[in-house]
């Protein structure tokens, strides 16, 4: 099936109403790779276990123990095998662009934040997870914010206005994000979400953020209608601002998910609960 018609069959709804799932949105795996699998994860290169077979390649970020489990070698006990980033230059990419970033999208991760590099208060960090960049700006981006003078900081999901310079973003904001914690974030571009002006039923699309299985901010979301298409390389731990490479992550990733269509919260609360 040509990646085409996968983000096709991502806007469909299941017809099906014989399982109760009829008016279900339909998600199709673009994108799975997993760390933690040593037989898949090894040296640069991380193995795409979906059908499409999109290897994700590390530039600078290494294959290393899991912090949370690197005692247990003294005691017997296994060990866990994740993506470390040293939030300087480290990245990684796959074949791109990845997702159609007009229609309706869902991307997941396991995610611990490296507090260390976080020391330095008087500093402002924005810090990519992931996202799909464009010419100037990723066409949306997860990432960690913490401003200058300010010792926590937040998760945000966010979409600019345009490919330029001076864009707008419309964000979604956690609470205060966990640092030296696995937490596993989820974002959602529903590109069929409804406004909530009744006045004009037109206006569709909206962004959602979602910390284990908990949907942050507004239960609807927030709006934004006029999806534009990034045509780069997907992206894990760094993004694209105002035309400069930067957020390089500081910290660990097990792995990373990309689906087309908008996956619900409930199908996201089952995964992190099976996940645990």
């Amino acid at each position: 099936m040509a990646d085409t018609e996968v983000v096709q069959d991502a806007r469909l709804e299941d017809e099906d109403i014989s399982d109760d799932t009829a008016g279900d949105a339909i998600t199709t795996l673009l994108g799975d790779w997993d760390a933690t699998d040593t037989a898949l994860a090894q040296g640069t290169t991380i193995t795409d276990r979906s059908e499409y077979i999109r290897p994700m390649t590390l530039n600078g970020t290494t294959l290393a123990i899991d912090p949370d489990t690197a005692d247990n070698a003294d005691l017997g006990l296994p060990t866990r095998q994740v993506m470390s980033l040293n939030g300087t230059s480290s990245y990684a990419t796959t074949d791109g662009p990845l997702v159609d970033d007009t229609g309706s999208f869902t991307a997941t991760a396991w995610v611990r934040l490296d507090a260390t590099k976080l020391s330095d208060t008087a500093k402002a960090y924005s810090l990519q997870v992931f996202g799909q960049p464009g010419a100037t700006q990723s066409s949306w981006g997860l990432w960690y914010e913490q401003p200058a003078g300010a010792s926590t900081g937040k998760w945000k999901f966010g979409r600019p206005s345009k490919d330029g310079t001076g864009a707008t973003w419309t964000t979604q904001d956690s609470a205060v994000a966990q640092k030296n914690t696995w937490v596993r974030l989820t974002v959602v571009y529903d590109a069929q979400y409804a406004s909530d002006d009744d006045a004009d039923s037109t206006k569709r699309g909206a962004i959602l953020l979602y910390v284990d299985s908990g949907r942050v901010a507004s239960e609807d979301g927030s709006a934004y209608i006029a999806p534009w298409q990034g045509a780069g390389k997907f992206e894990v731990g760094r993004g694209r601002i105002d035309g400069a490479t930067s957020r390089y992550f500081p910290g660990h990733i097990a792995n990373v998910r990309v689906w087309a269509g908008a996956m619900d919260g409930s199908t996201i609360g089952d995964f992190y609960n099976a996940e645990q």
